[in-house]
């Protein structure tokens, strides 16, 4: 008759996790003593995800009457919904601005935060989960905790980022932009080259019809490009999609008769990746992975003696 050894159980408990238990049932012959096996690697994956839905970073436009939706950061609060969590702030003096919170859809752990009263017209804001580091877990989901960023209800249109898909240069707007007045042309959208020693420009000087460009909403791209320097022109006729002067310098104003320039160096520039549950108009890799390992470890089963 065979005694049965009882069942080994291997917890680890992590601050991030929460409790983890691997169980193991060994039955051993009589008089028999368990001996160590080789140690197998327990290997934990999460899906991440980005909590905020519908605001990026550097955001200009943002209506007045903006819900914010949030997933995951709230999960262990449910019980005793608050806004503890999050802090909205107003420039310039950084005022906190009060939130109302409503769960719309505990089963995908999505909260509506409410500024009471909507926001201010013109009015610059920033956004910050102050007791998160940058990666949150619970039972189901790896979050990407985003740092404090700020976001504008004024229409001040200005380049927020430059990547590159291949040959394409993808020019990305803090806001969506008007798609007739981004064009490549003189006074609008131009690359300038440095050709024995004198700037060339594509759009004065070369064949524009030999590139390929498209503007909507926050992007234009054009193509093709190679890994040669060059000067990306911006003019005065470039504007938003509700008409609006670039901002050139970053101030939050737009500058109706200035021009904006940029080098760009194409072998440093990182690829635009992008996913349906980020806001942001391009992403890194990092961001762009589904999954993320969130703990790896061996243990070692007790086995039975032949």
């Amino acid at each position: 008759m065979t005694r049965g050894f009882p069942a080994l159980l291997l917890c680890a408990t992590l601050a991030l996790l929460g409790p983890g238990c691997f169980l193991v049932d060994v039955d051993l012959p009589p008089d028999k003593s368990p001996v160590k096996a080789t140690p197998q690697i327990q290997t934990v994956t999460m899906p991440t995800i980005w909590p905020l839905k519908n605001v990026f970073d550097q955001q200009t436009a943002v209506p007045t009457d903006l819900k914010l939706r949030v997933r995951g950061l709230h999960w262990d609060l449910v019980a005793d919904i608050n806004t503890d969590w999050v802090s909205l702030l107003r420039a310039p003096d950084y005022t906190p601005v009060k939130l109302g919170i409503e769960v719309t859809k505990v089963s995908s752990g999505t909260v509506t935060l409410t500024p009471i009263g909507g926001l201010e017209p013109d009015t610059r804001y920033v956004l910050a989960f102050p007791d998160y580091d940058e990666w949150r877990h619970n039972f189901m989901w790896s979050i990407r905790v985003p740092p404090p960023l700020t976001f504008s209800t004024r229409s001040a249109p200005r380049v927020i980022g430059l990547w590159r898909n291949g040959d394409t240069l993808v020019v990305v707007f803090s806001e969506p932009m008007d798609p007739d007045a981004l064009t490549l042309a003189s006074g609008a959208a131009d690359l300038v080259y440095e050709v024995d020693g004198e700037p060339f420009s594509v759009a004065a000087d070369g064949e524009p019809a030999d590139y390929a460009w498209e503007a909507t909403g926050h992007f234009f791209n054009i193509a093709p490009i190679t890994n040669q320097a060059f000067d990306l022109v911006l003019g005065p006729k470039v504007v938003s999609g509700s008409g609006t002067p670039l901002d050139t310098d970053g101030d939050e104003v737009p500058d109706p008769d200035s021009v904006f320039v940029r080098r760009v160096e194409p072998v440093a520039l990182p690829v635009c990746h992008q996913r349906d549950d980020y806001p942001d108009p391009c992403i890194d890799a990092e961001a762009a992975k589904a999954y993320r390992v969130v703990f790896s470890a061996p243990f070692v089963p007790a086995l039975d003696v032949p």
